[in-house]
Parts: structure tokens; sequence; C-alpha cells
């Protein structure tokens, strides 16, 4: 059966885990592998904020201290809604269950929680997001100390509110469950609860189902999985493609394809596994699906599960293992792909290499920060403010969840090819005045950056239509119901020599050093005439609503990867094949 087919509507015999693919390998390591794996602890542990026991036991008092505020509210709106007073004093009233990178034990120091709250049926998202009364648990948090920076996300994929509790920042989800009772140690792995949930409920509950089947499946590889996964999220942190709202891959797609690898290769050592992960990786032919499990398909009516058939647009499914099953990785798109694919082979000449040296410095070169701020002669710039904290979370929010639609509209600019390579960087820039915010600074300034090369034969000439993002900027950006007047967004077009100073931080005459070391900004040699004039060849910064932006000669541009070690082998054999 072709791999694509796999995925097609089907019931079979129920179980709990079913594997979708059996191991490459039974090899344990080698004596010096378990050294290498010692060297890169080593750098981790050096690189990687851990939480103390302090900061541990914080979270743990802030999980029972919210989950007492959410019992407390549940029976508020049970008695306002008239149900008997010994209903309510049943079973637990609400559960938080916990998700992510917490649920799975690395606890990062400053990283979020994610929490999803549980609650019976006669409570409802209205309840849950309502900011007048005390039946409104936004209200309600609102009247605690401990709460600061409350912002309401109802508008999401899965709606949230976004809270900081005692400096702790949290991502509540909100599930309705059709019971009267929340009962004690609810099972959220069984699927008969999605029965009759609403779509909400289901994309809430798929956070803690899909982290709770990740953490069985890795358990065979005990400690590696942890050390491995540490590993790639500073990595792909550093090498800026941590980011599901910009088109890269987030902590749960991390996560599984860590998971994945752990599979393929259940004995072997933390450090061969972090190659095993860049070369399955880099050798994968997408759009082929990568899934850790077969979930039973219950059948339920009006439960949609990933099918490759309806799924073609996909270019990097990465399929989670909880039913429904779904695509972890949707908002991939070909250009983003393209920038991991690099640094994927990247990723795996490097790790290749320090298996090779002992010494935990043989790896710092991989976890060497991007070099994105010297890549690319052109980037497009967006400045994102407002005037209060709470409006500037909102509206940044609104840009980031847009941003990749930037991403697909330059992909898809006519003449299709014109933009080569794409590459949203992930994370904002916080700025007060002309410089970064610090800590303690009220930071109501982010900049985004994107950059890009192009096709100069392809690009628009005197009398065609020029390059602009305005369709993005008023439609997908601007066109807001919540937007207030104090939120504005300004897109200007910059040369590399335009970007502001503080984005470079050894300074900008080390960047012109290092970017003219790696050969990046030199202009190629053309033949024949060279053109006069070009549609493109005027910038105009453009103001906050969204105003046209043309962009400035490409000449000289070119895809420039980012450094890597060794060649890749011209005919790399083929990936791991799914059962």
């Amino acid at each position: 059966m072709c791999i694509r087919d796999r995925y097609q509507r089907r019931v079979r015999e129920p179980c709990q885990i079913e594997m979708s693919v059996d191991p490459i390998s039974l090899a344990p390591g080698s004596e010096q592998e378990l050294a290498r794996t010692a060297d890169l602890c080593a750098w981790t542990q050096d690189n990687f904020q851990q939480m103390d026991n302090q900061e541990q036991a914080q979270c743990q008092a802030l999980l029972v201290e919210l989950k007492q505020v959410i019992v407390s509210w549940v029976k508020r709106v049970g008695t306002e809604r008239g149900l008997p007073s010994d209903l309510l004093e049943l079973g637990e009233g609400a559960e938080l269950y916990t998700s992510g990178s917490f649920r799975l034990g690395l606890l990062e120091k400053g990283s979020d929680i994610d929490i999803v709250v549980v609650v019976p049926k006669h409570v409802t998202r209205d309840h849950f997001f309502g900011q007048s009364t005390d039946t409104g648990l936004h209200h309600v948090l609102t009247q605690l100390s401990q709460v600061d920076k409350l912002v309401s996300i109802s508008d999401a994929a899965v709606p949230i509110l976004n809270f900081e509790y005692n400096g702790i920042e949290i991502d509540l989800g909100f599930a309705s469950l059709e019971l009267s009772v929340i009962p004690k140690e609810l099972d959220l792995s069984d699927d008969n609860l999605l029965r009759s949930a609403d779509d909400g409920t289901r994309k809430a509950l798929n956070g803690p189902r899909v982290t709770n089947l990740i953490e069985k499946i890795a358990e065979p590889a005990g400690i590696n999985f942890g050390i491995v996964l540490r590993s790639v999220r500073i990595w792909a942190r550093r090498r800026a493609i941590y980011s599901n709202k910009t088109g890269f891959l987030g902590g749960v797609n991390w996560s599984i394809l860590v998971a994945f690898t752990c599979r393929l290769f259940p004995n072997q050592t933390a450090a061969v596994l972090l190659q095993k992960f860049f070369w399955i990786l880099m050798e994968w032919k997408w759009p082929n699906p990568i899934t850790i499990n077969d979930p039973l398909d219950p059948g339920f009516s009006g439960i949609s599960v990933w099918n490759a058939v309806t799924a073609w647009r996909d270019v990097m499914p990465i399929l989670t293992p909880a039913y429904p099953v779904q695509n972890s990785s949707y908002s991939v798109s070909r250009s983003t792909l393209a920038i991991m694919q690099m640094e994927f082979e990247r990723g795996f000449n490097l790790s290749q290499e320090a298996l090779s040296r002992p010494g935990k410095q043989a790896w710092e070169k991989l976890f060497e920060p991007t070099d994105f701020f010297l890549r690319f002669n052109r980037y497009f710039m967006f400045i994102v403010t407002a005037e209060t904290p709470n409006n500037m979370f909102s509206w940044s929010g609104r840009f980031e969840a847009r941003y990749r639609k930037l991403v697909q509209l330059l992909e898809n600019h006519q003449p299709r090819g014109l933009f080569q390579t794409i590459f949203p960087y992930p994370k904002p820039i916080k700025v007060v005045g002309d410089r970064l915010a610090t800590a303690e600074d009220q930071v109501l300034c982010h900049q985004y950056f994107l950059g890009f090369t192009m096709d100069e034969t392809k690009m628009p000439k005197v009398g065609q239509q020029p390059i602009n993002i305005e369709r993005w900027t008023e439609n997908e950006v601007v066109n807001w119901t919540k937007k207030t007047e104090d939120m504005s967004l300004e897109t200007c077009l910059v040369s590399w020599k335009g970007l502001p100073d503080f984005v470079f931080k050894e300074g900008r005459e080390a960047a012109a050093a290092q970017r003219a070391e790696r050969g990046y900004g030199g202009k190629k040699k053309k033949k024949g005439k060279k053109r006069k004039a070009d549609a493109m060849e005027t910038v105009a910064p453009a103001a906050a609503e969204g105003e046209n932006v043309a962009a400035a000669s490409a000449e000289g541009e070119g895809c420039v990867p980012p450094t890597a070690g060794d060649e890749a082998p011209p005919h790399p054999p083929p990936p791991p094949e799914a059962k």
C-alpha cells in the first residue's frame, strides 16, 4: 500500500498504541558514542536553562492554586444555572491537564505552560471568556493579584486565555465535555470523550492526548529522548526555524520527529540519535507523511481525520499519534520547507563531524546561531506598534498569526518563481526607541524581518505591475474587527546596509566582515546590456495601513545556503519506509 494511502478512513481492531514503523537497527552504542553523548550532555547543560527546584515547586503550586480557582468558578456557574448543590460537589468539578514541553519534563526556565481546563457540560465557552460577571473566568482572573497581562485569544484555531500567574506565562485552553460531573482521574485517552464534543473541545484535548502518547511511544528510549529533544529545541531556536506560526515547526512537531527517530534506533546513544535525526529528515521524501502511531478510527460522525487524497496540498505532513489523526505541520510552506531542508543537511554534516571529535566544544558549530541577518541583500521590515501592553500583545499576535500568509503570497506572486528564497525570521525584535528592549522595559514596538532572494530574469519591467504586499497587509492584518486606533503597522523594504544596528550582536563592522568572509552580498557579473530602469527600482516605505511596497533591484542576489560541513552525497539512500 502506498504510504499516502495509509490514512484512508478505516476501522480495525482497537489497540492503545500501534507502531507505524519497525526499528531500522537494534544495535547499541559503542563506548566512543557513549563518550560523545557525555560531551553533548555537557554542552546542553551549559546552554539550556533548566528550572531549579524552587521554580519547579512554584509551577506545581501554581497548578494547585489555579485548579482551586477554576473549581470555584465552575460551582458558581452551576449555581447560577440552577443545578442542585449536591451535584456540584460530586467529582472534581474541573480538571487541569498540561501538555507540551512542561508535560514532557523539559522544564525550561522562562518557558510557558500549556494547560487545558476540562469542565462539565453546564459550563460553556462563553463562560470561559466572560468578562462581565463572576460566572466569566476572564473576569475572575482579573480579580486575582497573582494574574497579570491577561488577554483573550478567542479567534485562534485553539482559543485560549493567555496570562502570567506569579510571573509564569500560561496558555489556558478550554474543553467542555458532555458529562454532568468530571470524575477523578479522568482518562483523556478514551476516544469516546470526543464523540459529542464540539470542534474547539476536540482541538483543545488534542494537546494533552498527543503529548501523553508521545511520552509512551518514546518511553523505551529512556533519558535519551529527553536529551535529544532538548538538543533539537536549542538547535531549532538558534537556527531560527522554531515557530509554527511562521511556517516552520513548533514543539509538538519536533517532539514527534524525535520520538520517530528513537523508534527507528531504540538502543542508540543520544549523540547518535541526534545525528540520525538529521539524517532521516535530510533524506525523507516529502510529502510522504511521518507518523509514530496508527490509532483506531472509531468512525465517529462529524470528525475528520487526515487523508492523503484531500490533503494533497500538505508539503511536510507530520501526523499526530492520537485520534483524530491530523497534520501537525499544516502551516509549513514550500519556502520554509526548503529552508529547513538546508538546515537538516547542515545539521547532519556537523553532527557527524562532532561524533568524530572528543570534547563538548565539538558540538559548538552545530548550534551556532543563524546568519539570517548576514545572508540576504534585501529584507522586508515590519514595524508593529501600539500604545498599551495589552493592545501590543493582541496586535503583534494578530500579525504573527497572519505572517505565514505573506510567505504564500510571495510564493505565488506572478510570474511564478520570481522569489527564489523566502525566509521569515520567526522571532520579533522587541525595541524601545532605537535600541533593543530590556526585561525592565515596557515594550510597545515589535519589528519583524523577512529575507528573500529573487530571480532577476523574472523581475517586472517598466510598465508592469510592481511587487507589492498591499493585499496581504490590508486583508490579512489591518482588516480586523478588534483593531484599535493606536495599533499601527509600518512596512518597509531595506537593503542589508539599511538594517538597524541592533540586529547585529557583535556590531555592524564585525557583521560586514563575516558577510564578506562567507561570500554573501557579492554582485554577479552579468552579460549583455544593463537594464536602465525597472518597475521595482524605487522604495517607498509603506505607512501603517498597507501601502504598496516596491522592491529594490535584485542585482547580485542569489540563493545563499547556510554554512555547512561536507557536501551531501549526490544520490542519498531512500528514506526509511513506513510499514
